[in-house]
């Protein structure tokens, strides 16, 4: 896989993370000699989609809600303490 993604070198890696590090949406990947912590945002691709999109969250303890409509292209904040 990592020929496919341009990665030449053989090294020896101990840590890889994913994450939008420059927020345009699409996830990056960071290999490091060390620990790596992933994007703790949940990204979601969808495709060719292109209305405002409501989301039905499952809260842990409770019960689920449905959010929205979302714009796209945008990333938006949800706290489960914001939704009782």
């Amino acid at each position: 896989m990592a020929p496919q993604l341009g990665w030449r070198a053989e090294t020896n890696s101990r840590g890889v993370a994913f994450a939008d590090l420059d927020n345009d949406g699409a996830l990056d990947v960071v290999i490091t000699h060390q620990f790596a912590q992933n994007d703790r945002r949940a990204l979601f691709g969808l495709g060719a989609f292109a209305e405002p999109l409501s989301v039905s969250i499952g809260w842990c303890g409770g019960p689920a809600r449905v959010l929205g409509p979302f714009a796209l292209d945008r990333y938006h904040v949800v706290e489960q303490a914001d939704h009782p």
